[in-house]
Order: C-alpha cells, then sequence, then structure tokens
C-alpha cells in the first residue's frame, strides 16, 4: 500500500481561504488575502462579541503569564527567543 503525497492546495487570493494556506505555508501575506482576512476577523468581532471577549481574556492572561516567565527565566527566555528568531 503506498500513500500519495497531497497535492498543494492552489490559493485563491483575496478571500479569507486564501489568507489562511498563506499562513500555513509560512508565506507573507498579498494585500488582497491581508484585506480579506481583516476584513473577516472584524465581521467575527463585531458578530460574536462575547466569544471574542472570552477569547481576548485568554490571549492577555497568556501574555502576562509569559511576561512574568521571562522576568523568573530570563536567561533561558533570551537563549530560546534568539533561537527560534534565527529560524
Amino acid at each position: 500500500m503506498t500513500i500519495e503525497a497531497k497535492k498543494p492546495a492552489k490559493i485563491i487570493h483575496g478571500t479569507y481561504g486564501g489568507a489562511q494556506l498563506h499562513r500555513k505555508r509560512g508565506e507573507d501575506m498579498c494585500d488582497p488575502c491581508r484585506k480579506a482576512a481583516a476584513d473577516y476577523m472584524r465581521q467575527y468581532r463585531r458578530n460574536r462579541p462575547d466569544k471574542y471577549a472570552q477569547q481576548r481574556a485568554v490571549q492577555d492572561a497568556r501574555g502576562r503569564a509569559l511576561t512574568r516567565l521571562a522576568a523568573r527565566h530570563s536567561v533561558e527566555f533570551a537563549a530560546i527567543y534568539e533561537e527560534e528568531r534565527g529560524k
């Protein structure tokens, strides 16, 4: 039994799906895809304020935790940060 490789998806520019494929591939988004992603997120936040507020609270808590962790382990954090920047 052989496993066939999946064909790379074709990006449909100017769509949210196109923006997601750019991200998945690690590419910079083209302007039409960047606009589509911004429009999608703007609409998402407008239509789901409770869900967005909950997600935002989680992100904020994560950011504060990372800041505290970096302060407590500054040498290790700096080394990991530089390693990740080099990728």
